[in-house]
Order: C-alpha cells, then sequence, then structure tokens
C-alpha cells in the first residue's frame, strides 16, 4: 500500500490526529482504517490550505495558555524522531511549530489575523513592519486589511498584472487632511471588496517616499487610480480630484476605461497580427485595417508618461483603428530614430503595409492626436469604404 507523502484530514479540512489502527485481511495483505471523531479520508499530503489555527486546532480566541498546550502536544505527536504513522511528519512538523511561533507572539498573531488571508500580503506585511519599527514610523492603515498597505517591495506584485482597478492614496502619516481620510478610504476597501471590480490601497511617503516620487505625487493624501492589466512599469495611472468620500471614489474607478490597446509586441509579431486581417466580405471594396502603433523602450520616462494618454486613445478610436504598443527593449526596432515613436500604418488587403509617421506631444491631450489620426485617415485612405473586419466567433481572448 503506498503511505508515502501522505497524512491525515476530516470533513473539515483540519488534520486528524488519532492513530491508525492496522487489521490483516484473509490474505495477509495490510490494510489501514483511519479513525476520527469525522469522516476521514487517507488525504492528500497538500494542506497549503490551512491556516496556522487549524494547524494548531485552535479557535481563533484561543488563549496563549491554549495555544502553548496544542503546540506541547503536537510537536510531540508529529516530532519526526517519534511520529508512526503514515508518510513523513517532517513538513507537517516544521509548520507546526512555524503557526506556534507566529501565534505566540502577540503582535505577530495581530498581524496574522489581519493578513494572513494572503500568505503573500502577509510575508510582506511582516517585513514592512518590522521596518517602520526600526524608523520609527506610523502607519495608518495599520491592521485595516480593507486598504492594502504598499510600498516598494510589494507594489509591483500586488498592482502590476492584477485583474482589478486599484484607487491608491498616497499619504504622510504626519499630514492631518490624511489622517481625516482614513475612515473613508477604509469604508472605500469594505465596499470594493464586495466587487469583482476595484481594490483600494494605500502608501505611506514617511516611509517610501522614491515610491512617492515614482508616480509623480505632487501633494500628500493624491489619490491615483491605476487600471487593470498593467505591466510592471504601472505607468498608466490617472488622478482622482473628487471628493473623498467611498461612494464616489469607487464610482470614479469604476468608470476609468479599460485598455483597448494590444500590448507589448515585438515587431515581428505586430506585423503577423496586420497581416491577419481576413479577406473582404464586400464585393464594393477591399477591407482596409488601421493600425497606430507606439514603438517604445522599457524605462524611457516621455514612454511611461504617455502610457495614460494611449489607453485613452484606444477608447477613442474603437471601431476606427487598433491601437498597439511595440516593446524596442526586446527586440531591436530598425529605423526607429527616438522613443516613443508613432505610425499610422495601413494594411489594404493583398499591399504591403503602407507606414506614415505621426508626431506625439508628450504634453498634449489624446483627444488631439486623435484628431491627428483622423486627418490621417482622410489623407492616405480618402476614397476607400473601410469596415470593421468581419470574423469567425471567437473566445474573448483571440480577440484583438
Amino acid at each position: 500500500m503506498e503511505t508515502a507523502d501522505r497524512s491525515l484530514r476530516s470533513d473539515s479540512g483540519r488534520p486528524c490526529h488519532r492513530r491508525p489502527r492496522r487489521l490483516f485481511s484473509a490474505a495477509g495483505a495490510a490494510l489501514v482504517i483511519i479513525q476520527c471523531a469525522c469522516h476521514v479520508v487517507f488525504g492528500d499530503a497538500s494542506y497549503a490550505g490551512w491556516s496556522f489555527y487549524d494547524l494548531l486546532q485552535i479557535d481563533r480566541s484561543a488563549e496563549s495558555s491554549h495555544i502553548k498546550k496544542q503546540f506541547r502536544r503536537l510537536s510531540l505527536e508529529y516530532h519526526p524522531d517519534q511520529y508512526d504513522g503514515p508518510g513523513d511528519s517532517t513538513a507537517l512538523f516544521r509548520d507546526i511549530k512555524e503557526a506556534y511561533e507566529t501565534l505566540k507572539d502577540p503582535a505577530k498573531r495581530r498581524l496574522y489575523d489581519s493578513y494572513g488571508g494572503d500568505q503573500v500580503m502577509y510575508q510582506s506585511m511582516v517585513e514592512y513592519f518590522e521596518e517602520l519599527q526600526r524608523h520609527n514610523v506610523v502607519e495608518l492603515y495599520a491592521y485595516k486589511p480593507s486598504v492594502a498597505i504598499l510600498y516598494s517591495g510589494n507594489i509591483d506584485n500586488i498592482v502590476a498584472n492584477s485583474p482589478h482597478i486599484w484607487l491608491v492614496t498616497f499619504y504622510h502619516s504626519n499630514c492631518g487632511g490624511c489622517r481625516s481620510a482614513v475612515t473613508e478610504m477604509v469604508r472605500a476597501g469594505e465596499l470594493a471588496n464586495k466587487t469583482g471590480n476595484v481594490r483600494v490601497g494605500a502608501v505611506n511617503c514617511a516611509y517610501n517616499m522614491r515610491t512617492c516620487h515614482r508616480f509623480d505625487i505632487r501633494h500628500y493624501g493624491e489619490i491615483q487610480i491605476f487600471p487593470p492589466n498593467q505591466d510592471p512599469s504601472l505607468g498608466d495611472h490617472e488622478e482622482y480630484n473628487g471628493p473623498v468620500v467611498a461612494s464616489r471614489m469607487l464610482s470614479a474607478a469604476e468608470q476609468l476605461g479599460a485598455s483597448a490597446v494590444v500590448q507589448g509586441l515585438s515587431p515581428h509579431a505586430l506585423m503577423q497580427r496586420i497581416q491577419m486581417a481576413p479577406r473582404s466580405t464586400s464585393s464594393k471594396a477591399p477591407v482596409v485595417s488601421l493600425w497606430l502603433v507606439d514603438y517604445y523602450r522599457p524605462g524611457c520616462p516621455p514612454c511611461e508618461q504617455i502610457k495614460s494618454s494611449i489607453r485613452r486613445l484606444s477608447m477613442e478610436l474603437q471601431g476606427v483603428a487598433k491601437v498597439a504598443t511595440v516593446n524596442c527593449g526586446e527586440e531591436r526596432c530598425h529605423s526607429v530614430p527616438h522613443y516613443p515613436y508613432f505610425q499610422l500604418i495601413v494594411q489594404r488587403e493583398g499591399q504591403v503595409p503602407e507606414k506614415h509617421v505621426i508626431d506625439f506631444d508628450v504634453d498634449g491631450h489624446p483627444g488631439g492626436l486623435a484628431l491627428k489620426v483622423a486627418g490621417m485617415v482622410f489623407k492616405h485612405v480618402i476614397g476607400l469604404r473601410w469596415e470593421e473586419p468581419t470574423r469567425a466567433k471567437r473566445s474573448d481572448k483571440d480577440e484583438l
């Protein structure tokens, strides 16, 4: 019978600590019957979803004396040198010890109770609060789990590539207005967690001044909205200028236009996408696909500054042109003289793509560029009837 890497668990998901009783069949084959207070299966070794309270078999309200008592019992039962049950107890013993070391310490236990539901967030908070203590910095959003505490060590992992819109306040712990905003930000976080669209975070500039400079924060208490599914640069964000009222902030975040940009293509992949245009379904005119392409290099400040404009532009040009970005940091972009660099690419059926350079003013508005694109279309595509390409029905992942 296979017993390697197995552990005991009950229907509730908690470990079962009754010793197995061995019986023998008439054929002499060993069978294992697991006995517990409830229905139990000879479970899988993975218990990654168990909390520290589950591992120690205690309630969240357990007192320190009971925590210590349970640890002593379980550490004796599951010590690798004494355990005689199925499988290897080394990993389980290690995790039981980690659970005890956390829950016996009031400060660590409070952190775990606030952030332990997300292991990545919890580990980052352990490191963060240790740093705060060393630097004697006050954290206004401590132990308020509805507002994610963001700093240089976790903001890229949490906000970048997130499927959520992020509403983030950049504050200083000595700022009176920032202190007054805490209640509404926490309320916004609680309401946001009930939706699938928005999450709320906070960056303490008293400890994270470099992070606040990174996002060009001009005053403490400034609130920025980050659209979902961004690359690690997090260059696309817009300032919220309305009242610090939970419902108003969430409404503004939810109204933020989603990006229709085809992001991060290589030059080769871009041309493949452009030349994939289907054959015309109309006998009156050939199909023409229009693409506005932004060639950029990661780390280029002007490239980062215009990301929000590019996203808004992609929404304004829906039904007229596709907007794409080409990452020239991963693959060399030939004939690109500077960054950012824009082209309008016109693909006529059966012909070589036409490329037209478009100047882009970094300080300008996307509406102005949209008008310029429209002028380019009239100039270079005049006389042609452009139709949105008809496609076979595909999943959302296949759509441009």
